[in-house]
């Protein structure tokens, strides 16, 4: 390998960061370049580039173009995630013991190659935790109290999560010129299905229960931007915010250049002046650098709100 440095001869797959498994790591340090595979998007399985959505953020195409999605269909996309396997299986028990069998896997094997730790029946339990909590920024106390591990142990959970890709971490946008802003970071289970699996969301559940419906759409846009940041290059971020007095919006993308584009997530068919409200006090801070303000939500149309407000189909993704 040393006497031919030509790049591409060899390609290292597996279910973990490779920078954190020791042997692998210390061998290859400097000489290996490392992407990060989230399972596939929403383009990706249409056969549709993949930072399209992107593009239509940051471009000037007013509107973009969307499909018609029943909410069978809609659930259909958020119990089946990107997984390949997954993607491959009928709905029902066979996605399941898949599931199942993935993160048996994932805990035993790899999270043990990369810590020596002594309660590993502690993890699936914080895992299903991050889980019920990924709609806010992250509460250590909250997670410490409820699962009774100490803040210590926490830490060298969430990172071990991380590292395993079962757990994508936004950071909080903050703007020293702006109002006092949360600092937590957002915790996002990494894929759609999964989190489906570990709150044991079936398809009745999703389709009559607006909260569980919700929350696992909002998980699901927000891995679709972090897939389609990667690609958009080094300088593209995934973020979220939240003011100290409570105000927030699901995610923010910010572009190499420093503009900044907000989306907020609604699982609901129709939307309304209050739920632009709160871009209002993002767009005063940071001025022309506010690129566009967006609802994704449920219905089949476009809605243009003034200025640089509208509300789009969630089916943009794919469309």
């Amino acid at each position: 390998m040393d006497r031919d440095r030509q790049p591409g001869r060899f390609l290292l797959t597996g279910s973990a960061n490779v920078l954190f498994v020791p042997s692998v790591a210390d061998a290859l340090a400097g000489r290996m370049e490392v992407l990060t595979l989230w399972p596939f998007s929403a383009a990706e399985l249409r056969g549709l580039p993949e930072r399209r959505f992107l593009d239509l953020l940051f471009g000037d195409e007013p509107a973009p173009p969307t499909a018609e999605t029943s909410p069978g269909e809609m659930v259909s996309r958020l119990l089946t995630g990107g997984f390949p396997e997954v993607v491959a299986r009928a709905e029902g028990e066979r996605r399941r013991a898949w599931f199942s069998s993935y993160l048996s896997t994932i805990f035993e094997r790899d999270v043990r190659a990369m810590s020596d730790i002594e309660r590993l029946e502690q993890l699936p339990a914080m895992l299903t935790a991050i889980a019920l909590r990924s709609r806010g920024p992250l509460n250590k106390s909250g997670l410490s109290q409820d699962l009774g591990i100490p803040n210590s142990t926490i830490d060298r959970y969430l990172a071990l999560l991380q590292r395993v890709l079962l757990v994508c971490r936004l950071p909080a946008w903050h703007n020293r010129l702006g109002p006092r802003l949360v600092k937590a970071p957002k915790l996002l289970i990494g894929d759609s299905g999964l989190l489906c699996r570990l709150l044991r969301f079936d398809r009745n559940r999703l389709l009559e229960d607006d909260a569980a419906r919700g929350l696992v759409l909002e998980g699901y846009v927000g891995m679709e931007l972090v897939k389609a940041a990667a690609l958009a290059g080094p300088g593209a971020e995934v973020l979220h915010y939240r003011t100290s007095k409570g105000t927030e919006v699901d995610f923010l993308v910010e572009a190499d250049d420093g503009r900044v584009a907000a989306v907020e997530v609604k699982g609901a068919a129709s939307v309304d002046a209050r739920d632009f409200r709160r871009f209002e006090a993002l767009e005063r801070t940071i001025g022309d650098r506010f690129a566009r303000g967006i609802v994704l939500y449920t219905g089949d149309r476009v809605v243009p709100f003034g200025g640089r407000l509208a509300a789009w189909p969630v089916s943009t993704l794919w469309a």
